[in-house]
């Protein structure tokens, strides 16, 4: 028989579905992380021999690969996809193996393979939409440093400088003076300084992006319990991701089309006030767009993109 493999493979895990030629989920399985940025290239093919391994699990000398397609955070840039292929090769036989940025393969399955747009907000956020003649275009991506705009880590970040200014009295009162610092577990605000940027020998290291998103909750807690400053946040996170889709389907030209646009990711899961904003944001430039939620996992957007490209679609990626 002939299968697929669809790998999705991040900073945490890695997930693998072994799929039919029709692109039917055979088996799901799970391995470590494969972000290679974070953990290196040895652990990265490690992780990413163990998850072929179990997906290819019981599959007979008469059994083939069609295509393994794989995407995989930390695979930016074409060098990158290139190092990243070469350990494929090693790892095993396929007709055809494509690899790309994981956001690609989010916005097939997001969308179901269909033409549209795809928004992720999780501790990072992303966009990338596909019209109907292959075109692709993306806004965003570019990490917390220089953007991220509408992730959970954005919106922590500017929910503990409101805290601050709350503290200061340079802003507007909010709870999030307190309820950060609690679900920090420190003593008091001025405790912050050390917990964010620590340092020196001896003290654990500043906080991470993740570390940053965890907080997330606490300030959807605090705008669901009337806390202005929180609310302000989360719709200004709304607005800022509403202005990456609006950027990417203006230049896909489906502004006057109708399309899906996918919300994926933590910030859309834990209350609705961000994609209301979102919504606010693009429906009235793009009043045929529709919110959906993801209709497959990033793991069978893999498989959709490799049926796509086997069925000669040409795309712009």
């Amino acid at each position: 028989m002939n299968y697929l493999l669809g790998i999705d493979g991040g900073g945490t895990k890695t997930t693998c579905v072994l799929a039919s030629e029709k692109g039917e989920a055979v088996r799901r399985v799970t391995a470590g992380p494969s972000n290679y940025h974070k953990v290196g290239l040895e652990m990265a093919r490690a992780s990413l021999s163990q998850a072929i391994a179990d997906a290819t699990w019981g599959l007979s000398a008469g059994d083939s690969l069609l295509a393994l397609c794989a995407g995989l955070a930390g695979a930016g840039r074409p060098a990158e996809r290139e190092r990243l292929r070469e350990v494929f090769r090693e790892l095993v036989t396929a007709r055809q193996l494509y690899v790309v940025e994981d956001i690609t393969i989010a916005l097939f399955g997001g969308t179901g393979g269909r033409p549209g747009v795809a928004v992720i907000a999780g501790t990072g956020s992303n966009c990338m939409g596909v019209n109907a003649l292959g075109d692709t275009a993306r806004a965003g991506g570019w990490g917390h440093l220089l953007g991220d705009e509408g992730s959970g880590y954005w919106i922590a970040q500017r929910a503990l400088r409101a805290a601050i200014a709350s503290y200061d009295g340079r802003g507007d009162k909010s709870v999030l003076e307190t309820s950060l610092v609690q679900a920090l577990q420190l003593a008091s605000l001025h405790d912050l300084v050390d917990r964010v940027y620590a340092q020196h020998p001896g003290s654990r290291q500043g906080m991470g992006p993740d570390e940053f998103a965890a907080l997330y909750p606490v300030v959807v807690q605090a705008a669901e319990a009337g806390d202005v400053v929180s609310l302000r946040i989360l719709e200004e996170a709304g607005r800022e991701l509403g202005s990456a889709v609006l950027a990417v389907a203006r230049r896909l030209r489906m502004l006057e089309e109708a399309f899906p646009l996918a919300c994926i990711g933590g910030v859309f899961q834990q209350g609705a006030r961000v994609r209301d904003a979102l919504a606010a944001t693009l429906l009235p430039a793009a009043p045929r767009a529709t919110l959906i939620d993801p209709v497959h996992p990033p793991e069978m957007g893999a498989v959709l993109l490799a049926l796509s490209k086997l069925r000669g679609q040409h795309l712009h990626l």
